[in-house]
């Protein structure tokens, strides 16, 4: 129960808010507990991470919290792996999220199409459909 979740950065949108948004919405999306196990940019590299995101059904300055520090160690993570800042870097972020076997409501379909909504581009990994 993967997805592969993509935006493209530059300019403005490098900035650390970039990431902090993303992780936000992964986690208003998916709805229940939930890892990212790849991280980087697409025709880069891309490096191992693990970084547990929470469950929606947590109060929200405490998943605010939750995905402040999850967005530095997302790009402590991206800059030993792939040495160079990746707010220095343009192109198309990308992370692999694993959502766990509980998960949220809906499927991986609904999900990406919820991700696709607020601007991603979204492939759903481990032979479902895909868009």
């Amino acid at each position: 129960m993967r997805l592969r979740v993509v935006v493209r950065v530059a300019g403005h949108t490098k900035s650390s808010y970039t990431y902090l948004q993303l992780l936000e919405d992964l986690v208003e999306v998916i709805g229940g507990p939930s890892s990212l196990v790849e991280a980087g940019f697409v025709d880069y590299r891309m490096v191992w991470v693990a970084i547990d995101l929470p469950p929606s059904g947590m109060d929200r300055r405490d998943i605010e919290l939750f995905c402040e520090l999850a967005a530095a160690e997302l790009r402590s993570a991206l800059k030993a792996g792939i040495g160079i800042d990746p707010r220095m870097m343009s192109g198309r972020l990308a992370v692999v999220v694993q959502r766990s076997a509980e998960g949220g409501p809906g499927s991986n379909e609904e999900a990406a199409e919820r991700l696709r909504g607020l601007g991603y581009r979204v492939e759903v990994l481990d032979g479902e459909a895909s868009g």
